[in-house]
């Protein structure tokens, strides 16, 4: 049915989470497309080709799709992210996941890899911007780790 079932040790905290859910009647409790227990995969996936910055400490892990930036759309030169007074980040985070791809990736190497658009909506507005030719900047909440640009979109797998 397209879902990634959880075991062990996930399991049991995903099944707390979603009971919780439940207990305190909350609306997407009960909407299995919201559901904590299963990771659907009907959210589109875009080939990207990326790279991390060269001064990066050390590579990020791939595997497993526990690798989980933000994009932000915008020149790939960027290497600051924009921040307003009240120190606010100004620019749009789109969460990704690395889908499928190279098991990790050492600064200054690059891959192309499947990215799965995680909080996309049946609107899609969010992610609007995310077309091939699009080029973005790969963040870990405001720093800047890498660079890229969408090579195919794919709507819905």
């Amino acid at each position: 049915d397209g879902s990634l079932k959880p075991t062990g040790f996930v399991q049991q905290g995903l099944s707390a989470a979603n009971d919780c859910l439940a207990r305190i009647k909350h609306p997407r409790a009960a909407d299995k497309r919201y559901s904590l227990g299963l990771m659907k995969t009907s959210v589109p996936l875009i080939e990207a080709s990326v790279t991390l910055l060269p001064a990066l400490a050390g590579p990020r892990i791939l595997a497993d799709r526990q690798y989980r930036p933000h994009i932000v759309i915008g020149p790939t030169t960027q290497r600051v992210a924009v921040v307003a007074q009240g120190n606010r980040l100004t620019e749009s985070y789109l969460g990704v996941t690395f889908w499928s791809g190279a098991d990790k990736i050492e600064p200054g190497q690059t891959v192309v890899v499947k990215l799965a658009l995680m909080y996309h909506s049946d609107s899609g507005e969010h992610y609007a911007a995310v077309l091939p030719g699009a080029e973005f900047t790969l963040r870990e909440g405001g720093k800047v780790v890498g660079y890229g640009k969408v090579l195919r979109r794919d709507e819905w797998t």
